[in-house]
């Protein structure tokens, strides 16, 4: 299943593809509808943070993403824990397989640290209209890697 998190298609629902295409921004909308995978996302602005072969894998962004346009300033993994600069938002989000039985199980998880009381606000109002979609979108990409780990 780990190999699997690196060529899975997390774009393959047409739902998914829908709901990123409406975001815009970050994605672009022809790029919604394009094969996504992790080293796509790699190369729109998360950074890999760190990795356990065959256990757990963690993305970094750091970025505004309550703005239309959802800017995203680049880093490097080792300048993820001190960046402080007031006005963005810090996002973890790791995928982590398990052993589970005779099989594995598949996880992720999303954690957001807001560099200020004013992102903070910004946040937590983007989150509660994107949430719900963000929470569908990750089950949609665990389904993804699932299938491609069975088709393997």
């Amino acid at each position: 299943m780990y190999a699997c998190l690196w060529t899975a298609d997390l774009n393959s629902s047409s739902v998914t593809r829908t709901l990123f295409a409406v975001r815009g921004g970050h994605f672009s909308k022809p790029a919604a509808f394009a094969p996504l995978t992790l080293r796509m996302l790699l190369r729109a602005g998360f950074t890999l943070l760190g990795e356990r072969p065959n256990d757990e894998i963690a993305f970094g962004l750091i970025g505004k993403p309550w703005q239309p346009a959802y800017e995203v300033r680049r880093f490097e993994a080792p300048a993820f824990v001190p960046f402080d600069e007031p006005g963005y938002a810090k996002i973890v989000w790791n995928f982590r397989v398990q052993p589970d039985g005779g099989g594995s199980a598949l996880s992720t998880q999303t954690r957001v640290r807001c560099t200020d009381r004013a992102s903070l606000v910004k946040f937590r109002l983007y989150w509660m209209f994107t949430g719900p979609f963000s929470g569908y979108i990750r089950r949609q990409m665990l389904r993804s890697i699932g299938d491609c780990a069975v088709r393997s």
